[in-house]
């Protein structure tokens, strides 16, 4: 038996990433390329039309139920996750995984889940960590993990998340990606680790695929202080080898990284609801002024007036400090091979 499923993962820069790859890969290749790109959820996708004109294989939009076609390229359509059985493949429109969906992790995970070692992972180009769970679970199933060359993809998180945290199999520059995933299938599958699929596994691709999670979401992990910033439930925490997420009960998951960024989403958010309440307030203090005023009721009038003065104060404060946030949060992070372990002090 051969490996004959690839799945590869992209988010920024990946449009031009995927048609390198598929360029690439020769005319009689047999193995079934499935593909999520993170795409805007509300207008349709061309990907599938770029990518069969960019290659000898023939690219399709996915179809849920759809059986898996040998030499035939799959490409997940816009607000559906894109998941595989063992002969076929579902969308579903499951809770979101790191505020995407499709979902790069879903469709690797669900992979790793039906058909273990046949599949091939592949992450490239992309912001945050996308994919490294996924990878992960790959890789555990005893799959292989790929990723592009951080250092020459056009936005390099995703991959290097990757290679920090998942033991990889090769971590090749995109002119010679085609040519490793064809190596790796056209290899006899060995005999390797598999670890065999676990009950958190099957928990989120049922949560991928919509169902009901059920049981008691402290199963997974512990709870959390943070609240899913989807539906602000109780989240638990989910640790798989250095990798760290988090999972709410309704089933939106996130990812350390990705939790962190979103974090600053929240943040901006409740300010701007802070002035919106306080601009409101403003207005009413306006009109009662000026309803006392039309009764004769000067001081009280005066009284309101003074208020609506105040509120403009603290209104102005929140917006200075909402403009701050916003500057300081420009202020990109390097990446940790930037930081040179220093000496604990005592």
């Amino acid at each position: 038996m051969k490996r004959d499923i690839v799945v590869i993962g992209a988010s920024a820069g990946g449009v031009e990433a995927l048609a390198t790859v598929v360029a690439g890969l020769p005319p009689d290749f047999r193995a079934s390329v499935f593909v999520v790109l993170h795409v805007w959820p509300h207008a349709p996708s061309l990907l599938h039309e770029i990518l069969d004109a960019a290659g000898p294989l023939p690219a399709r939009a996915a179809v849920n139920g759809a059986p898996i076609e040998p030499g035939t390229i799959h490409v997940a359509v816009p607000d559906c996750h894109l998941l595989l059985e063992p002969d076929r493949m579902r969308l579903a429109h499951g809770p979101k995984e790191n505020y995407a969906r499709p979902a790069v992790d879903v469709l690797f995970r669900s992979a790793a889940w039906a058909l273990g070692p046949r599949v091939v992972g592949v992450v490239l180009t992309g912001n945050l960590d996308d994919g490294t769970a996924g990878l992960w679970a790959v890789k555990e199933r005893g799959g292989i993990a790929i990723a592009q060359s951080p250092d020459e993809a056009s936005y390099p998180s995703m991959p290097r998340s990757a290679v920090r945290r998942v033991a990889m199999d090769a971590v090749v520059p995109l002119a010679g990606m085609a040519q490793t995933i064809v190596g790796f299938c056209e290899e006899g599958i060995m005999p390797r680790k598999e670890r065999g699929a676990t009950d958190m596994m099957k928990a989120e691709i049922g949560a991928a695929r919509g169902e009901a999670r059920g049981g008691d979401p402290m199963r997974f992990g512990p709870f959390v202080a943070n609240t899913c910033p989807e539906c602000h439930g109780a989240m638990s925490e989910i640790r798989e080898g250095s990798i760290i997420r988090y999972r709410c009960h309704t089933g939106h998951a996130f990812t350390l990284d990705s939790l962190y960024e979103l974090s600053h989403t929240q943040i901006g958010n409740s300010l701007w609801n802070a002035l919106r309440a306080i601009d409101e307030r403003i207005v009413l203090a306006q009109r009662l002024e000026r309803q006392a005023r039309g009764d004769g009721e000067t001081k009280l009038a005066e009284a309101y007036g003074k208020h609506a003065d105040l509120t403009k104060e603290w209104g102005r404060r929140v917006r200075d400090v909402i403009l701050d946030v916003g500057l300081q949060a420009s202020e990109t992070i390097p990446p940790p091979e930037e930081y040179p372990p220093g000496r604990e002090e005592a």
